[in-house]
């Protein structure tokens, strides 16, 4: 049983189950809710940790298909299967970020060598002088 109470301008909701919140929700702000929970990195990190090790750190885990199921019937499973299918794309990708990532310290590193030795340029100059 839900529970909304309004108290010195503040709304608070005491649910037994996350799927009370989802039923007392119209579809499109059920949608817009679950959407700004999926790009939280603590959400992520929980569905990735499912996605790969079947559980959550707190040992916690979505619905499973049976092994036997040919054709995943869950969303963690059907999650799983399409890991699988484009875990090299995102290799791929990821590799490709990271060299590109790679290049763009190199050229930085480089433009402060250069100020470096202008700067060391410039000091034994006007030693001289």
């Amino acid at each position: 049983m839900s529970e909304v109470k309004y108290e010195n301008g503040f709304i608070s909701l005491k649910l037994n189950v996350f799927d009370d919140l989802i039923d007392s929700l119209e579809e499109h702000e059920a949608v817009e809710l679950i959407e700004s929970l999926s790009c939280a990195d603590v959400v992520i990190d929980h569905v990735m940790n499912q996605v790969f090790d079947g559980w959550t750190v707190s040992g916690y885990n979505g619905d499973v298909s049976s092994p036997s199921c040919y054709v995943p019937t869950s969303g963690l499973n059907a999650a799983r299967e399409r890991v699988a299918k484009h875990s090299s794309d995102v290799a791929l990708k990821t590799i490709d970020d990271l060299r590109k990532a790679l290049l763009a310290k190199q050229a930085e590193v480089s433009g402060l060598y250069a100020k470096l030795r202008e700067v060391n340029q410039w000091r034994s100059n006007s030693i001289f002088e």
